[in-house]
């Protein structure tokens, strides 16, 4: 996990009520690396009758899922949601002639962040080839490292606020008596994901070889996460 922490003052003097205060932000950067995987499946089927639709894609859903169990990993690790199926047309000058169906949904895998697992996990499905899916994934935060990052940031915000605010106030013959007031926005915080990967860039590398080269270099990128603490002291004259 890197660190950087920046300052941007809003800083300054000013008598109110017979008391001087200072106005100063603390602004935190973190660096953090993801320790989650979200790995998604789209499946779909077609098919004229509407019952033979879903039936193949229940049991493309099976299949599928039975290779990431044959991989490790266990169902409940994974989510099935959005299902949805809809007639299909032709469209023929004026005329729309009735096409099939097309049914589809999504599973959702979710485990610990692991380029290797996530590297073979990306070789079995391409290696899968021409059945009907779409694959992509992204990487988040466990919510025990958000919560974890979010503290380490207010206390990196606030230190930094702090020094600032004590040189301010040394530089202008004051002194630090309170904290008068804390401004804290967690629509402050920000996060820069990793960018998803599509299966549509995969198909290009279904020849074994390229295919592992190819996925052997997929990196989990880190994320930038920040926060602005803006804090109001009050000060008095130095003695």
């Amino acid at each position: 996990m890197g660190v950087a922490v920046f300052a941007t003052l809003i800083a300054g003097a000013q008598t109110t009520t017979d008391k001087s205060v200072i106005h100063i932000s603390g602004d935190a950067e973190l660096k953090v690396s993801p320790d989650v995987v979200v790995f998604h499946v789209n499946v779909f089927a077609t098919d004229k009758q509407i019952n033979t639709t879903v039936k193949k894609l229940n049991d493309e859903t099976a299949s599928l899922i039975s290779v990431m169990e044959k991989m490790g990993f266990n169902k409940d690790q994974m989510r099935i949601a959005g299902f949805s199926v809809q007639q299909e047309w032709e469209y023929t000058g004026s005329k729309s002639i009735p096409k099939g169906y097309r049914a589809q949904q999504n599973i959702t895998l979710r485990f610990d962040a692991d380029k290797e697992k996530l590297a073979k996990l990306m070789e079995a499905f391409a290696a899968e080839g021409r059945r009907q899916f779409n694959t992509f994934f992204n990487a988040e935060l466990s919510d025990k490292l958000k919560r974890e990052s979010e503290q380490k940031l207010i206390t990196l915000a606030m230190n930094r606020a702090k020094e600032n605010a004590d040189l301010i106030a040394k530089n202008s013959g004051q002194r630090i008596v309170r904290i008068r007031q804390v401004n804290y926005h967690t629509d402050q915080h920000s996060a820069y994901p990793v960018p998803m990967v599509e299966r549509a860039a995969m198909n290009v590398m279904m020849d074994a070889k390229a295919s592992e080269s190819a996925f052997q270099q997929i990196s989990l990128e880190e994320m930038v996460l920040s926060e602005r603490i803006v804090i109001i002291y009050e000060t008095e004259p130095a003695k």
